[in-house]
């Protein structure tokens, strides 16, 4: 099976709602040293044929309890609205293997979670093993990608592709199903396999809306999940994570995937270690999380070929904000109710005037070319930051080109198979 060329998104300049990926300031040398030049974060499709090998995560940090007047830090961790670019750090070394993305199985990225392709589904004995009840979960949040055990589905080799239905016909945003163990099909018969609660989440590298809250959401509803009772409107962040944790407190693997499981099943694992870490789940796991970036660095520790797209990343960095709202109002109501977490509240994370006013003036610096161009900004490929910076418009217009590359992927691998 061959893979299509990667997406090389065309780089806008960077007087707009933009995304920077410069190196990592933890792996940068001393100020008395130059920075030897890392390279630029890959395309989507360019991790899928060439994932970067694992590093370790960061050390993580003494939990602490996030209060109403107890700042975790003496600086700013995230930010009010979005600046004008957004920075997501990547490491200065960034090795390259030849390996197809979780072809040994899915890997776990929290206790009970497990994040990997779409066919790491049937590979129970890496991810199943120790069931409780016999049960499993299974989140896909593929749109192209169908239900592997409907049985009015076709399949391929492991693939499954729509049967009997018009190509035409819109298919439901969200399929809540569960298969008990005598009702699925397990092809040579030669192992059962558990009883599986399966939902699919149609969701797009572009989905919009994905960081959005109900009204009457709470951090509460993370420690104390109840599965969402309605499936009449598609699931965001809020409803996914409601579901698995959910189902995890009670013993039940969960696998998360998308049809590579390094975009948009990555993106939703993100999302859940900010909830858990901001409600103060598993604060000796998770209490060192503070921004999106902890984040972000801490399931890349797990899985070495996650790479969120621009589009997803602008929707992580909206629900890290709203979980921050969470938490301010958990704090507005319950003020000596602590949680132990270094998520910041709204107070806590507010750039003050005079930092917003230095930033906006570097910004408008580097778009007027007044910056220096030095081995501290400049990518492996002679590319600055500043330059490699994409707008919402861009990112939107990346996420119907990784839309289009994944069907076209998916449907070759399923012909080459017929």
């Amino acid at each position: 099976m061959s893979s299509p060329p990667p997406v090389h998104p065309r780089r806008p300049k960077p007087k707009r709602l933009s995304l920077s990926l410069p190196l990592s300031p933890e792996s940068a040398p001393s100020p008395a040293l130059p920075r030897p030049p890392g390279p630029r974060r890959p395309s989507l499709l360019t991790l899928i044929t060439q994932p970067p090998a694992a590093y370790p995560p960061r050390a993580p940090a003494s939990p602490s309890s996030s209060s109403p007047t107890a700042s975790t830090s003496t600086t700013p961790t995230t930010s009010p609205p979005l600046p004008p670019t957004f920075t997501l750090a990547v490491p200065a070394a960034y090795p390259f293997r030849q390996t197809e993305p979780y072809q040994h199985g899915p890997v776990q990225v929290l206790p009970g979670i497990w994040l990997g392709a779409e066919e790491s589904v049937t590979r129970w004995d890496v991810w199943a093993a120790n069931t409780t009840g016999n049960r499993v979960r299974v989140m896909n949040v593929a749109q192209e990608v169908e239900d592997p055990f409907d049985p009015g589905l076709s399949r391929v080799s492991g693939w499954s592709a729509p049967s009997g239905l018009p190509d035409e016909m819109p298919r439901p945003k969200l399929k809540l199903k569960t298969y008990p163990t005598a009702a699925v099909a397990v092809g040579d018969g030669a192992r059962p396999i558990p009883h599986v609660e399966y939902c699919h989440a149609r969701w797009s590298h572009g989905e919009l809306g994905l960081a959005d809250l109900p009204e009457d959401a709470c951090l509460r509803d993370v420690l104390y999940p109840r599965a969402p009772e309605s499936s009449e409107r598609p699931w965001r962040f809020w409803e996914t994570i409601r579901w698995m944790e959910e189902g995890r407190q009670r013993g039940i693997p969960i696998l998360i995937h998308c049809q590579c499981g390094v975009s948009r099943s990555a993106t939703l694992a993100i999302a859940y270690t900010m909830a858990l870490a901001a409600a103060g789940a598993m604060p000796h796991y998770l209490g060192h999380i503070r921004v999106m970036q902890d984040a972000y660095d801490f399931v890349k520790g797990k899985s070495c070929w996650i790479g969120p797209n621009h589009s997803l990343v602008f929707q992580l960095v909206d629900f890290a904000r709203s979980l921050t709202t969470l938490l301010s109002s958990h704090y507005a109501t319950t003020p000596n109710a602590l949680i132990k977490t270094s998520f910041p509240t709204a107070a806590e994370s507010e750039l003050s005037e005079a930092e917003w006013a230095r930033r906006r003036r570097e910004f408008d610096e580097d778009d007027m070319g007044e910056y220096t161009t030095d081995l501290s900004t400049t990518a492996s490929n002679g590319q600055t930051a500043a330059e490699s910076c994409m707008s919402a418009e861009e990112a939107g217009e990346e996420a119907r080109r990784l839309d289009a590359a994944m069907l076209a992927r998916r449907e070759a691998a399923i012909k080459e198979q017929m």
